[in-house]
């Protein structure tokens, strides 16, 4: 935070948490547009000049899921009704501030019906949107605190960088000391349940979320499958309709549910930025792009921390993983820190022939337990799951030792 900022209330409370508050706004008039620009960090609003036509809030609001969204209901009380209502369905954690002159009640009323959680009086006064915000940032604590789960989104800078490999071994080992959920979103054929021992499954990926309105724990034990590591999977579809997309709103409450039942939840996306793994990037704590030495991968991976940067994603959240390391390689490492302009968060050793030997025919724990990949790979879990997990780990691995299978430690599912 800046010092400036610090005897600030208001910027105390915005820049409060892990992330400072985003803001946008709706149709909102030039006054009181000119006066949150007086009071808060232009960083931190975005203005949508009208109200917005058809397509999603995300689209709207550039991408990102805002924390607090301010609607002007004064050029059409109807369609600002209509606006809100959308964002409280599509995203309800975002908060919605009316701004409006008219203190009817039954206006008033009707916003508060739509989704709004504040009724903002034309013109704006800084303290009451101070209370406004301070509220806000409350529950956005109260939520961090009750969820405190971590969503790792593995993006592949292209296909075949061996993401799914990654995300899979990660989440078995993850799942040995904290409660570890795997969700396979390619729209059909994806191979996360395939490379955990699964032959078939009661409910795919996009089934789980389109039933994300009724979604509690008790639903979800019943359509997941459980790995005998501890891992829970949900997998992609298994056939061939990729058309197949979730709306904004079920992704976000699938969400919700999900990081209150667990501790780390594991995305495996298609490869690449698309609509998929755009709507993914707001809910994701940490976004790894994994990738080979390969001209067309780091191209790819260029063009995508480009656009993360566009989409003001935090570089703190974005991490580079090198996957099918070799200290000889054609490029070095160090050539591909420079054609990126990013360091590489981690490398992962080239053992593919082991990977593919394992993944057809299993292979027990003890001999993978000597394999370089497999102890990178540990360090890597370890270090995502901290001290204390690892210490229960340990104590847990003694009860897996006669397992077989995926990648031998991940052996077949029940």
């Amino acid at each position: 935070m800046p010092p400036s900022y610090r005897n600030d209330p208001v910027q105390t409370e915005i820049h409060s948490g892990m992330q400072p508050f985003s803001i946008v706004t709706i149709a909102l008039d030039r006054d009181s547009g000119k006066l949150l620009k007086l009071w808060l960090p232009s960083s931190l609003l975005r203005e949508i000049p009208d109200y917005p036509g058809d397509g999603s809030f995300l689209d709207w609001s550039g991408g990102s899921a805002p924390d607090v969204c301010l609607v002007d209901f004064d050029k059409g009380a109807a369609k600002a009704f209509n606006i809100a209502e959308l964002i409280h369905q599509d995203n309800p954690n975002t908060a919605i501030f009316a701004v409006s002159s008219d203190d009817r009640p039954e206006v008033i009323i009707q916003a508060m019906r739509g989704g709004c959680s504040e009724y903002l009086f034309k013109p704006l006064v800084r303290d009451q949107l101070l209370e406004a915000l301070i509220r806000a940032g409350s529950r956005r604590r109260e939520r961090k605190e009750r969820a405190s789960a971590q969503v790792l989104t593995f993006i592949g800078a292209k296909g075949g960088c061996g993401v799914t490999t990654i995300a899979t071994q990660l989440g078995a080992l993850l799942a040995g000391s904290k409660r570890t959920f795997l969700l396979d979103l390619h729209p059909s054929l994806g191979d996360a349940g395939l490379y955990l021992g699964f032959a078939s499954n009661q409910c795919h990926s996009y089934e789980l979320m389109q039933n994300a309105d009724r979604l509690e724990a008790e639903l979800l034990q019943s359509l997941v499958l459980h790995h005998y590591s501890g891992l829970d999977v949900v997998p992609s579809p298994n056939d061939f309709d990729s058309a197949r997309h979730a709306p904004t709103s079920a992704i976000t409450q699938t969400f919700n549910v999900l990081r209150f039942l667990y501790d780390f939840i594991i995305i495996d996306p298609p490869a690449g930025l698309n609509e998929h793994t755009a709507k993914l990037l707001g809910h994701s704590d940490y976004l790894y792009i994994v990738t080979v030495a390969e001209v067309s991968a780091l191209r790819n991976v260029s063009q995508i921390l480009e656009h993360l940067a566009q989409e003001e994603i935090p570089d703190e959240r974005i991490r580079v993983i090198l996957n099918r390391f070799e200290k000889r390689s054609p490029i070095p490492d160090s050539q591909i820190e420079k054609v990126i302009r990013r360091k590489i968060f981690r490398t992962v050793p080239n053992q593919y022939e082991q990977a593919v030997r394992t993944i057809t025919t299993g292979e027990s724990k003890d001999d993978l337990s000597r394999s370089d990949l497999m102890r990178n790979l540990k360090g890597w879990a370890d270090l995502i799951a901290g001290p204390t997990a690892q210490a229960i780990a340990a104590s847990a691995s003694a009860n897996n030792k006669k397992k077989s299978g995926i990648l031998g430690f991940f052996g077949g599912g029940a």
